[in-house]
């Protein structure tokens, strides 16, 4: 039961003689479907505000699920411009958590153009109050000004988006104009690539590995990529050592500079430095992939020359004659 008071309720209009619906659909009394809940008609002029009226509250929820908030929240790359394969994410968020069945969907916009609209459909939520939706690029897609989001498109699809208590949201959304840095352009098959190979490791005053120490190659990426199992990469120590010797993957996942590490073996020698093979990058079964697209990056590298500041002596010393003359003794190796 709800006094007789006369104060609004929740945002209720009122008057000394009756409260009507409110005219805001945030604000009032609801029930799951959204309705305003009208409140019995108080016929007074005097003691109104002593008077009791009874109303039957089922099913209330005091604000309506709505959409409080449209973005676009992937990440074109340095260029600003998503390729084909590439995931398009637009995240909406409501003004208080919500739950999602079926497929629901919002419209995204290439052009000004007929037919260049397109359904983002949901894929996850966060739990709590946002939601998001994905395209991915397809063949002939293109946006020069940006993709934009269409207002009022979010659609059910046959699913459903409700309020912890049951409440269907109101599917109503501002929209966004083309935005330039999430351009479109499907010809822009965007995979990682290597864009430098360099040896990292030092090897001392006398640039000399000796057995036993590590010898690092680092390989940069145009964009941050994952790793699973254990590629590696081709070095070369040049005809004494019989040719190349692979640097197996040790670090970096998730980044762009992925480093791979030889450790020097007993008869190992570069006496004129070592060499990184150009296009050797070799899976052995794992897989080096963008981290944000998923794809698999182009192995495809420059090789380094011969360095003298990255020699390899890894020969262990073994006598071979001694020799004593009075009181001085003679070692040979």
């Amino acid at each position: 039961a709800v006094g007789g008071h006369h104060h609004a309720i929740a945002g209720l209009s009122h008057n000394p003689f009756a409260y009507y619906p409110p005219t805001d659909p945030t604000k009032g009394l609801r029930d799951l479907a959204g309705n305003a809940v009208r409140t019995p008609v108080v016929s007074c002029f005097t003691s109104c505000y002593s008077s009791t009226r009874t109303i039957e509250l089922n099913n209330v929820t005091g604000v309506a699920l709505t959409v409080t908030g449209v973005e676009v929240s992937s990440d074109a790359g340095g260029d600003a411009t998503y390729g084909l394969g590439d995931t398009i994410r637009v995240r909406l968020t409501f003004n208080r958590a919500v739950a999602v069945t079926g497929v629901p969907r919002v419209k995204i916009d290439f052009s000004t153009a007929a037919g260049d609209e397109k359904w983002a459909d949901y894929t996850r939520s966060d739990g709590m109050t946002t939601l998001e939706f994905t395209y991915t690029v397809a063949e002939d897609d293109a946006s020069s000004a940006g993709v934009s989001v269409l207002a009022n498109t979010l659609a059910l699809n046959g699913g459903a988006i409700r309020s912890s208590a049951g409440a269907d949201a109101v599917l109503s959304h501002a929209g966004l104009g083309p935005d330039p840095a999430h351009r479109v352009d499907w010809r822009r098959s965007r995979v990682p690539t290597v864009t430098d190979v360099a040896i990292s490791s030092d090897a001392g005053a006398d640039d000399i590995y000796a057995q036993g120490e590590t010898i690092k190659v680092r390989l940069t990426f145009s964009e941050a990529v994952t790793v699973t199992g254990t590629p590696g990469v081709k070095l070369d120590f040049g005809y004494e050592t019989g040719g190349g010797k692979l640097a197996d993957y040790r670090s970096g996942g998730g980044t762009t500079m992925l480093e791979f590490a030889y450790m020097v073996a007993k008869g190992d020698t570069a006496s004129t430095g070592v060499a990184v093979l150009a296009n050797t990058l070799a899976l052995n079964g794992g897989t080096i992939r963008s981290a944000r697209t998923q794809r698999d990056a182009d192995r495809v590298h420059a090789g380094l020359g011969h360095d003298s500041t990255h020699r390899v002596d890894g020969i262990t010393p073994t006598l071979f004659q001694a020799a004593v003359d009075g009181v001085t003794l003679t070692l040979i190796f």
